[in-house]
């Protein structure tokens, strides 16, 4: 995948009150300006960034074989547009999380992207975390490093 939507993890706080808060830059030579609206970052990939942010989330406290798949932006406000050459911070904190069957926990969060201390997008994201077994193992690992 050429795009990333997180450059780098700058902040962990474990359960009862977990969140995380990433970095992500959007040179201005990224495709994503090339669009209908060049002058900005699309709310999409705000969002996006976002979601991973909540993913990355979930797989430090659930710490078990389980992945986070995205069920639903619930809800999305945009405060303001991203330009070309700025970085953002997106900030997730997890609201509640839940059994939803044998072998899956829903999630929810909230999030927010700031830009300069800034907010420029506030969500709400439901999240199912399903069991794969072996997704952590040393096997899958190793192929995935190697493959990279």
């Amino acid at each position: 995948m050429r795009y990333r939507f997180v450059d780098r993890v700058v902040g962990f706080t474990p359960p009862p009150d977990a969140t995380l808060t990433i970095e992500k830059a959007f040179p201005a030579g990224e495709d994503c300006f090339t669009g209908p609206v060049p002058d900005a970052v699309p709310v999409s990939l705000l969002i996006e960034t976002v979601a991973m942010a909540g993913g990355h989330l979930l797989l430090r406290v659930l710490a078990e074989d389980r992945l986070p798949l995205l069920l639903k932006v619930e809800d999305a406000t945009v405060l303001a547009p991203v330009r070309p050459g700025e970085s953002v911070q997106a900030r997730v904190a997890l609201r509640g999380m839940g059994k939803a069957a044998e072998r899956a926990i829903v999630a929810q969060a909230e999030g927010e992207v700031f830009v300069s201390g800034r907010p420029v997008l506030r969500c709400r994201l439901l999240y199912a975390c399903v069991r794969v077994p072996g997704l952590f193992s040393e096997e899958r690992v190793g192929a995935r490093t190697s493959a990279e």
